[in-house]
């Protein structure tokens, strides 16, 4: 993944500001700008503040084509070929059909700390257009399917399952093929969740069920990742429900359409997650991991390990180990 430190000036055909002569001279106080260019994807990362107000236009494409749109941080204000006008808070997502090859825009105000990520996909000029068991026209189809074609465009709640994987695909460094190729894994991977939350949204819709509201989602956001930052902590359903503000029977049907689990059994997933990083990075026994993630039973511990992960702690511990050392 190609950075570029700020200051520095953006590619017009990247991004540009209202006026062909301002966009020479549109600089960033302080961020970067990261750039990834794969055969059929092309990734953008901005991550930057800047003292004067600018309008960023990003149209990455030859022929119709869909933007994927990810924010980590600041609200986003974005402008799509119908002239409608999106707001996307932090862990939003928009999922953007754009048949008229126009583009996107996003509006910058001053003295805000933005990070977001833009992914860019189109039709292959080497595909033919009856071809509609590709990848490109089957996505199309279920979207045009699931979507008002006036308003070509999802956003939805915050996803969380979309959080582990766009920090992922940020972290990657796109400068070899294995890399890149990890690269497209995940982007695949996030445009299949992205696609899923459609699906989802629309069969709620259908059977007139209410969604969950943006603090709800951020609320279990926060809880999950002090969950998972914490996991030796003793929980109780008391404790997570003063700390959410939710009745226990809300607390349940939040954390089962966010992380498709209980809240028991979400915690449970964070320690043998947790057990599983103790083995491979520390000399730590099987009984001090299991005192170090939150359990008092080494024999309930070795029972929820192997239902997982299909063998005893000892022998994974072992079996690790041996391939440590052989590497």
């Amino acid at each position: 993944m190609r950075q570029h430190e700020i200051p520095s000036v953006f590619n017009e055909v990247v991004c540009k500001n209202q006026q062909a002569e301002e966009a020479k001279d549109f600089q960033f106080d302080e961020g970067k700008v990261s750039q990834s260019i794969m055969n059929d994807f092309l990734y953008l990362e901005y991550s930057f503040s800047t003292s004067t107000k600018h309008e960023i236009s990003i149209n990455g494409h030859e022929n119709e084509g869909f933007y994927f749109v990810y924010v980590w941080q600041g609200e986003l204000s974005m402008n799509i070929e119908n002239g409608k006008s999106y707001i996307l808070h932090p862990h939003q997502s928009a999922l953007v059909y754009d048949s008229g090859v126009k583009g996107i825009r996003f509006k910058i105000p001053a003295d805000v700390r933005y990070r977001f990520a833009v992914i860019c996909f189109d039709k292959s000029q080497h595909q033919k257009p009856n071809f509609n068991d590709s990848f490109y026209y089957s996505f199309k189809k279920n979207f045009c399917e699931n979507t008002d074609t006036l308003f070509p465009v999802f956003i939805g709640h915050p996803y969380l399952k979309l959080l582990e994987k766009a920090n992922m695909l940020s972290e990657i460094s796109n400068d070899n093929v294995a890399s890149e190729l990890m690269m497209e894994g995940l982007i695949f991977q996030i445009l299949g969740l992205k696609m899923e939350q459609l699906l989802e949204y629309r069969q709620l819709q259908d059977s007139e069920q209410i969604g969950f509201t943006s603090r709800e989602l951020a609320q279990v956001h926060k809880i999950s990742e002090y969950i998972r930052k914490n996991p030796s902590f003793s929980y109780s359903v008391d404790f997570l429900c003063r700390e959410t503000g939710f009745s226990p029977s809300k607390l349940q049907e939040v954390f089962k359409a966010v992380h498709n689990r209980t809240v028991i059994d979400y915690i449970r997933n964070v320690r043998l997650e947790a057990a599983v990083e103790l083995i491979k990075s520390t000399d730590m026994n099987i009984s001090e991991i299991v005192y170090s993630i939150g359990l008092t039973s080494r024999s309930y511990f070795s029972k929820i390990f192997k239902n997982k992960y299909k063998c005893s702690p000892k022998s994974f511990q072992e079996q690790f180990r041996m391939k440590f050392v052989s590497a």
